[in-house]
């Protein structure tokens, strides 16, 4: 692999305006979320990493690097836990791929295809425990 293919941010153009939309299928709602989710990781790259854009490898991206962003985006950020999410699943889809075109690359997809999502406790809905109860809630359906 050249540099140039190295660099973490060289595949984006195909994977935003080829991949998502023409191979994936993906909305246009689809690519602009994957382009914000992208867009937000090189702020955090350059900004809080303090690396420039042409620099970053994706021999940078490891683990500990894209856990560290998550942790920023919840704690620091305060975003919502499934705001981060999708953000983290946007760099985890483009660096699958570019594995995908790059074997050598593979490594680095394993390695942060790893790397957890926030768990939300899912909603449990209330049990109605009396028929009397059952029949107020349907009389209020009518």
């Amino acid at each position: 692999m050249n540099e140039k293919d190295a660099l973490f941010f060289s595949k984006t153009y195909d994977f935003l305006h080829v991949y998502l939309p023409k191979e994936k299928s993906g909305s246009q709602h689809t690519v602009v979320t994957y382009k914000q989710g992208l867009k937000a990781f090189r702020c955090y790259v350059n900004d809080v990493a303090g690396i420039a854009s042409n620099r970053f490898l994706f021999s940078d991206c490891t683990y500990d690097f894209l856990l560290d962003y998550r942790n920023h985006l919840y704690g620091e950020q305060n975003l919502k836990k499934r705001t981060v999410n999708n953000k983290l699943a946007s760099i985890k889809s483009y660096v699958g791929y570019a594995a995908a075109r790059d074997i050598s690359l593979q490594q680095f997809a394993f390695a942060i295809e790893q790397v957890p999502y926030y768990s939300a406790p899912k909603e449990q809905q209330p049990i109605i425990e009396s028929e009397e109860a059952l029949a107020a809630l349907l009389l209020t359906l009518q």
